[in-house]
Order: structure tokens, then sequence, then C-alpha cells
């Protein structure tokens, strides 16, 4: 005797189906009884692995969803990080421009000469 409740009776069935196609074959039947030699906790056990399975099934869909969510905004970011820092390089540059004018302009203005790489574009724009 299994020492079942009645409550157990839905369950030792679903334990029985091994293929989940609620028929259960006579060879579904033997083997879901060898399932269960021993006491009614086996039973137990096998509520418990059918629960962590189940568990581990959403688990690995929640990993696949959040990985397509995580890929897909990882898409959408790169273009605006990309802009951002273009944006920024760029506005160093314009920076460094303006410090290598205002350099000029002062030197220009106290008589001294152009920054070495406006003497050598001046020098250039002479020869041609």
């Amino acid at each position: 005797a299994l020492e079942l409740e009645a409550a157990d009776a839905w369950e030792l069935f679903r334990a029985i189906d091994l293929d989940g196609d609620f028929i259960v074959t006579a060879e579904e039947f033997v083997d879901g009884c060898l399932l269960f030699r021993g006491s009614a906790k086996a039973l137990d056990i096998h509520k418990l692995e059918r629960r962590i399975s189940k568990l581990q099934e959403q688990y690995n869909e929640t990993a696949v969803a959040l990985n397509k969510q995580t890929s897909g905004l990882k898409k959408q970011l790169m273009p605006l990080v990309a802009a951002a820092v273009e944006a920024s390089v760029r506005s160093q540059a314009d920076k460094a421009d303006a410090a290598d004018v205002s350099l000029d302009v002062a030197g220009a203005c106290l008589g001294a000469q152009p920054a070495p790489a406006a003497a050598a574009e001046a020098s250039v724009s002479s020869i041609r």
C-alpha cells in the first residue's frame, strides 16, 4: 500500500503519465509504479522534482527574455553612445582650435612668431 491521500491521486496520475499526454499506457503505469517503490514519501520527492523542473524552465525562459531585452537595449544605445562620444570629441577639437587661434592672435598682437603648425602652413602657402 502506498498510503496515499485522495488529494495525491492527481499528482500520482501526473507522475505516472511520463510523457504528459494525460493517457497512462501500460508501460507508463509499470514504469511509474517502479518509481514509487517504498514509502509514499517517494511521491513527495517526485512532486519536488517536477516543481524544480518547472522552476528551471521558467528561469531559462526568463533568462532568454532578459538577454533579448538587453541585446535590444544595447543595439538602441550604441548609436546614442557613439553620437555622444563623437560630439564630445568634436567639442574638444573645437576648443583646441579656438585655443590655437587665441594663441596665434595673442602672438600676432605681441609680435611673436605663429605657432609651428601655422608657420608651416604659412610657408607652404607662400610657395604656392
